[in-house]
């Protein structure tokens, strides 16, 4: 495996929604010999950026796509208020423009809630979940789009989660933006170990 740092990057996407603006992570050489591409998913809490940390040291090996959800971050805002399935709608619409086969889903606070939800939706592209936080449950940044966000995880019915038919792991720490990074090197650590294998 090539442990040269990835290359970082910055894009726009078009989505049902607008523009979604993607922070990923590529490896040097990413070819066929590719590890399973890792989709990141912020909750209320941060936007994509949150995930640098992490791209930068599982990058050497897959690519990392960390978009900003709809209203959040450089991203374009929903005409309408939004639910976590059309947020899960949003990044669907990101999968389907990069022709993804296969993914793994890492969600964050309500990221978690709109990684069930794609997981759900899109079973045969989402190989594996890892969950950190409990959606609805952690402080929201400020801001109308992380505002939008919380209450739409807030509605979302967490039970959902155990229709997910792929290999989940959960934990329910808290994914604020500072304890996040501060645990950046623990969790890839965790991610490489989980989404490696079949």
């Amino acid at each position: 495996m090539d442990n040269a740092p990835p290359r970082l990057r910055r894009a726009y996407f078009e989505c049902r929604h607008g523009q979604l603006h993607v922070h990923n992570a590529i490896p040097v050489g990413g070819g066929f010999d590719e590890l399973t591409t890792v989709i990141c998913l912020h909750g209320a809490s941060g936007t994509g950026r949150m995930f640098l940390e992490v791209s930068k040291r599982l990058g050497a090996s897959r690519s990392l796509y960390s978009p900003d959800l709809p209203g959040c971050g450089e991203s374009d805002a929903a005409t309408t208020r939004l639910s976590i399935s059309g947020y899960a709608d949003a990044i669907a619409d990101f999968l389907d423009s990069m022709r993804f086969r296969q993914v793994d889903l890492l969600g964050v606070g309500a990221g978690a809630a709109v990684a069930v939800e794609l997981a759900l939706g899109r079973p045969k592209v989402v190989r594996k979940v890892y969950l950190l936080g409990v959606a609805g449950k952690e402080s929201a940044a400020p801001g109308e789009g992380a505002q939008t966000l919380q209450a739409a995880a807030s509605e979302w019915r967490a039970d959902r989660r155990q229709l997910v038919k792929q290999p989940v792991l959960a934990h329910e720490e808290d994914p604020s933006a500072d304890k996040f990074q501060a645990s950046a090197p623990a969790l890839a650590t965790r991610l490489a170990g989980f989404f490696s294998g079949q």
